[in-house]
């Protein structure tokens, strides 16, 4: 296997492994992450995350490159979506 192989498939399975980590712990009662919080999108973090997977295992460059643009774009616009949450929840700080 490549080093750039092994490195996206790394990234991947990081990637699948944050879709179920907390974004935020309110008061430590319960955790807010990204599948509980809207299911869809994360089912189209999985789906990019599984097909990066399988495209770096099968050695496919030109897939794992898409899908690891289309990934990036998503955790860019969940980031973005999580900044204006949180800037818009504690507003009246």
């Amino acid at each position: 296997m490549r080093i750039s192989s092994l490195v996206s498939f790394i990234g991947f399975v990081l990637l699948i492994t944050g879709v179920f980590s907390p974004i935020l712990r309110p008061l430590h009662l319960f955790n807010m992450d990204v599948y509980h919080v809207n299911k869809p999108y994360a089912i189209v973090m999985l789906v990019v995350a599984t097909a990066g997977l399988l495209s770096s295992i099968l050695q496919q460059r030109g897939l794992t490159k898409f899908t690891a643009i289309t990934s990036l774009f998503l955790v860019i616009i969940l980031y973005i979506a999580a900044l204006l949450k949180v800037s818009s929840a504690f507003s009246f700080i």
